[in-house]
């Protein structure tokens, strides 16, 4: 479900939009509105062609702007030396411990592609 794709800034973070993350605002400090069981006021739920749900930001253009970084713009967040392939890694784990610990589906888990090379 998920795949990475390459940009200007580097290779995108491939998430699977479970929305888990936007469903959990009251975790973490943020200026982005939320209700009272922490769901993002931009959060908007929606099935993929295949039937799944997933859940899309209906501010995602201008997230930045409105206090929602980029998953890639957490790179200068990271220490000196740090690849992207180990920023993914470190975010990968954190999501798919997140959506274990609220019971989500295995078909959301995020699965990082091989490094070039193995």
């Amino acid at each position: 479900m998920s795949e990475l794709l390459n940009t200007a800034e580097g290779p995108t973070y491939p998430c699977t939009q479970c929305g888990i993350c936007c469903k959990k605002l009251n975790t973490i400090e943020t200026t982005l509105p939320y209700d009272e069981t922490g769901r993002c006021f931009f959060l908007i739920d929606t099935f993929t062609p295949k039937g799944l749900p997933i859940s899309m930001c209906s501010i995602y253009p201008d997230r930045e702007s409105r206090g929602c970084p980029s998953l890639n713009s957490l790179m200068e967040y990271t220490p000196p030396g740090t690849s992207w392939d180990e920023l993914h890694a470190t975010m990968a784990h954190g999501c798919n411990k997140m959506q274990e610990a609220y019971g989500m589906h295995e078909v959301y888990r995020v699965i990082l592609p091989p490094k070039s090379g193995e």
